[in-house]
C-alpha cells in the first residue's frame, strides 16, 4: 500500500478538528486514525486522538446516568462505569414498589455535512484564485505599459530632380517635326518570304521605324547609336549587348560584317528572326556595303530605313528553302 503524502495527513488532521468542533466524534476519530495510519509518529494526530477518546468516554458516562423520581427517597443508585464499555446501572430498592426508571431520550443531532468532501474543492478554489490573481497582475502589467508617442520626423521638401529628356517619356512628337524617313525601294526577294507584320506605334520613332516588338529577345553588337540602345532596353523583353545568346528574335549589328560574322548570326537567330545592320548616314562606304556575304550566308535584304537624322538601318531575313 502506498503511503499518503504530507498533504494528505494534514488534510485528515484538519478534517478531524473540523468534525470535533461540530460534535461528530466518530467522524473525527476516523479522520485522526487515517492521519495516524499515514504517519504513526505524527504527534499532533496522537494528541488529538487522545482528546477525542476522552470526549467520547465522557459522553458515554453522561448518557448512562439514570434519572430517579423524587418520590422514592430510599432508592440507592450504584453506577459502575467502564471508560471504554457502556455503563451498567445497579438499583436497589425497599419493599415499596418503585416506578420504573425513566430516561430522557437523547435529542437527535442534526447531521452536518462532512468537511472532508468540502476540503478538496476549497484547495482547488484557492489555487484557481491564485492563478487568477497572477493573470490579472500580468494583464495589468501589459496594459499598463504606456506606448511611446511617435516621434515627429522632420521631412524636408525635396525639389524634383530634372528628368533627362527621353523619347520614351515624352509623347510622340508631331510627324511634321521629324525628319522625313526615306525608304529605298524594296529589292526583289523570294516570293515565299514571310509577310510583313503591322508596325506598332511607339513613343520612340526609332522603334517604330525598325518595327520592334515588345516581347523580342534581342542582341546588339557594335552599335554606335546610344539612343537606340537605350530605347531597345526599355522597349523589348530582353536585350543582350555585346554577345549572342541564341534563339534571338532580332539582332542589331553595326560596323562591317564579313562572311564569318554572317554565319554566326545565322546560327544564333531564330528562323523567323531579322537582322538590322545599323550604320551612320555620314559614312557613304557603310551605306553602299555589298550584300554578297549576307547572300552567301542565306540572308536576303528586305528594306532600308532612315530611322533618325544620324543613322539608318538595313533589314535582312533568312531565305526560305523551296517547298
Amino acid at each position: 500500500m502506498k503511503t499518503a503524502g504530507p498533504l494528505q495527513k494534514l488534510l485528515h488532521l484538519a478534517n478531524a478538528r473540523e468534525a470535533l468542533r461540530s460534535g461528530e466524534l466518530a467522524q473525527a476519530l476516523n479522520e485522526v486514525d487515517a492521519a495516524v495510519a499515514s504517519d504513526p509518529a505524527f504527534a499532533a494526530a496522537q494528541t488529538l486522538r487522545a482528546e477525542i477518546i476522552a470526549r467520547m468516554n465522557a459522553m458515554a458516562v453522561s448518557e448512562c446516568v439514570t434519572v430517579v423520581p423524587a418520590a422514592v427517597p430510599a432508592a440507592v443508585v450504584a453506577v459502575v462505569a467502564d471508560p471504554l464499555v457502556p455503563a451498567s446501572i445497579a438499583v436497589t430498592t425497599t419493599a415499596t414498589p418503585v416506578a420504573p426508571p425513566t430516561t430522557t431520550p437523547a435529542k437527535p443531532r442534526p447531521r452536518q455535512t462532512s468537511s472532508k468532501t468540502t476540503a478538496i474543492p476549497m484547495v482547488l478554489g484557492i489555487l484557481v484564485i491564485a492563478i487568477g490573481v497572477g493573470v490579472v497582475l500580468l494583464a495589468s502589467g501589459i496594459i499598463g505599459r504606456i506606448a511611446e508617442p511617435a516621434r515627429p520626423v522632420a521631412v524636408r521638401p525635396t525639389s524634383p530632380k530634372p528628368v533627362p529628356t527621353s523619347d520614351i517619356a515624352l509623347p510622340a512628337p508631331p510627324r511634321t517635326a521629324l525628319a522625313p524617313a526615306s525608304v529605298t525601294p524594296r529589292t526583289a526577294v523570294a516570293s515565299d518570304e514571310p509577310r510583313a507584320v503591322a508596325a506598332i506605334e511607339w513613343a520612340s520613332p526609332r522603334l517604330t521605324h525598325l518595327s520592334v516588338r515588345p516581347r523580342w529577345r534581342a542582341s546588339a553588337l557594335h552599335v554606335e547609336d546610344a539612343a537606340l540602345l537605350r530605347d531597345l532596353g526599355q522597349g523589348v523583353g530582353e536585350l543582350w549587348v555585346g554577345k549572342l545568346t541564341g534563339n534571338e528574335d532580332a539582332i542589331f549589328v553595326g560596323g562591317s560584317i564579313d562572311e564569318g560574322d554572317w554565319a554566326k548570326l545565322r546560327a544564333s537567330i531564330k528562323p523567323t528572326g531579322v537582322v538590322w545592320r545599323i550604320y551612320s548616314n555620314r559614312s557613304s562606304s557603310s551605306a553602299d556595303a555589298p550584300i554578297s556575304a549576307a547572300t552567301a550566308a542565306g540572308f536576303s535584304r528586305v528594306k532600308r530605313v532612315r530611322y533618325s537624322a544620324d543613322f539608318s538601318a538595313e533589314q535582312f531575313a533568312l531565305r526560305r528553302g523551296p517547298r
